[in-house]
């Protein structure tokens, strides 16, 4: 088994690690995990994760600081969900097509006031 990658995040600028972050999680294959390094409690960024992909991921620190913190965060299910940027989502007066890195398919999102309906093709 490969060990999983290093992903330090402290050299980006704050506003790009969760992209980088989402990315990475959107590439791996079940069973693959990725070792997140930062100089905080990534505390956000799990709660980010459960919100979008739960069920389908894994989350174990290796070092919870006090200047450090390492989480290995991993793919566990076998089936890839497409997460839409909500930021976006809220801005966007008009329906939009985005495509999922994570899974190479399109998805419809339908904005329609505080109520969001997404429809992506059933795998």
């Amino acid at each position: 088994m490969t060990p999983p990658k290093i992903l330090d995040v402290r050299t980006l600028i704050p506003m790009e690690r969760h992209r980088v972050i989402f990315e990475t999680y959107g590439k791996l294959e079940p069973g693959e995990s990725f070792v997140r390094v930062n100089d905080h409690d990534p505390k956000p960024l799990y709660y980010q994760f459960e919100a979008e992909h739960t069920g389908d991921f894994s989350w174990n620190y290796r070092q919870q600081g006090p200047g450090t913190w390492q989480v290995e965060i991993g793919r566990t299910a076998a089936t890839r969900r497409c997460a839409p940027n909500r930021a976006l989502m809220r801005t966007n007066p008009k329906p939009l097509v985005y495509s999922c890195s994570g899974c190479s398919s399109a998805a419809q999102m339908a904005l329609s006031g505080p109520a969001t309906a997404l429809t992506a093709p059933s795998r």
